[in-house]
């Protein structure tokens, strides 16, 4: 969500990590990004997708995961390697299955926010984004 993805940039603009390129908070696009728009463009090589979750987990992982594959591939030329994070505003579970799992296993890394208001994520999140991840 913008909110979500305003929080973010406020906390790793303090933390001095951010290079976000474009995103929804945005409001006038440069003329070479295409119609394909990733949340957040993190160290130049991590693709972030930020979901908000409210009874639909299972619905907001997959879309996460399809445009993760999806910007992975409209802007392969552009990066060849990127890292995917997922981020969501809790932690993604349905029917006491940890979809965080599923999300490892598809190569993305997956964090979200506490109840204290401070992020956690998988080993792979911890890798990805150290700086945002306590």
């Amino acid at each position: 969500s913008a909110s979500s993805a305003r929080e973010l940039r406020k906390y790793s603009n303090q933390s001095g990590r951010l290079d976000c390129r474009y995103g929804p908070a945005q409001t006038t696009l440069p003329l070479w990004v295409s119609f394909i728009l990733i949340d957040l463009l993190l160290d130049r090589d991590v693709f972030v997708e930020i979901k908000s979750i409210a009874n639909d987990e299972l619905r907001q992982v997959r879309a996460a995961l399809a445009q993760l594959y999806h910007y992975r591939f409209v802007y392969r030329r552009e990066y060849s390697q990127p890292k995917l994070l997922a981020i969501f505003g809790t932690k993604p579970v349905h029917k006491r299955e940890d979809l965080t799992v599923f999300l490892t296993a598809c190569g993305i890394a997956s964090a979200w926010k506490t109840e204290r208001g401070a992020f956690d994520g998988t080993f792979e999140a911890k890798k990805v984004v150290p700086w945002l991840i306590a």
